[in-house]
């Protein structure tokens, strides 16, 4: 209603309700006739949502009744949403969605497909109990379990095949300082680790993201290596991967990650700096 409507007017000039606020005052009467003989009580508290305000409902007739409304939460109120269609009355209504910005996966190995640009990809889960990494793609709640707060952490490792050692050893005889070996000699494996903001600590400023990914990878500082891998025997990680220990490079992955349902998981391209960014900076 209008504040200038006839129904309306100050407490203070009515003395029903104090000193001060709005009073809505309806004839009765009137009321039943539109909204037949229903408790208006019930009506009001199955309608209007709680927005912490006290509300105080007055009947006058013959005599003057007074009582506190307790109204409802939204989740109580409408426990499975709101259907506009049951408001709107000869109006049509569309959504515009616009996917180019979302992609749904199913697998770890659809999660990871940007990071750096190499040829060879594996993916593993790294058991700390028994030291062992298992080099298999993950899907479903074993995928779930490693999201937490709509975000994913995950590790990539960098590494020089085994086969490609020769190979190698040339390229390691040019003076360069430019530390990024040829491509074709390299392989990447991703592997997912428990959520733990405290590791942004361990990361250098900045960030990196490629193939418009909403994930950002940032380097490790090299004092923080073994704080970040923990219980990870990186040298025993690299041979079970068929790469040489000789050379690597580790970088951590924020994934912004949201769960659609169905084993089926949505990425998500926030701010390109993301949140991840600004509690690193939190930190610093």
């Amino acid at each position: 209603m209008e504040r200038d409507s006839e129904y309306v007017c100050k407490k203070d000039r009515i003395g029903l309700l104090g000193n001060s606020g709005t009073a809505i005052i309806l004839e009765l009467e009137s009321v039943l006739d539109v909204f037949g003989q229903k408790d208006i009580k019930v009506y009001l508290k199955n309608t209007f949502l709680n927005q912490g305000i006290l509300i105080r409902l007055i009947t006058i007739s013959d005599t003057k009744k007074e009582e506190m409304l307790n109204l409802k939460e939204f989740e109580e109120l409408n426990p499975e949403g709101i259907r506009l269609d049951s408001y709107l009355y000869d109006i049509s209504v569309s959504w515009t969605f616009r996917f180019d910005s979302i992609k749904v996966s199913r697998k770890f190995s659809e999660l990871c497909n940007g990071g750096w640009n190499t040829k060879e990809k594996a993916f593993g889960i790294y058991d700390c109990n028994t030291g062992k990494m298992c080099l298999r793609d993950i899907e479903g709640e074993e995928l779930g379990k490693y999201i937490e707060t709509d975000h994913m952490m995950v590790l990539a490792i960098q590494g020089i095949k085994e086969e490609e050692r020769a190979s190698f050893a040339v390229w390691k005889q040019w003076d360069t300082r430019i530390d990024f070996p040829p491509i074709d000699i390299l392989k990447v494996v991703y592997t997912p680790v428990e959520y733990e903001e405290s590791l942004l600590r361990y990361c250098e400023e900045g960030g990196h993201s490629d193939n418009f990914s909403g994930v950002v990878w940032h380097g490790i500082k090299k004092r923080a290596l073994t704080a970040v891998l923990r219980d990870m025997n990186i040298k025993s990680i690299l041979r079970q991967c068929g790469l040489l220990t000789e050379w690597f490079r580790i970088e951590l992955g924020i994934f912004p990650v949201i769960s659609a349902g169905s084993g089926r998981y949505i990425e998500y391209v926030e701010n390109w700096w993301g949140s991840a960014n600004e509690k690193l900076n939190e930190l610093y």
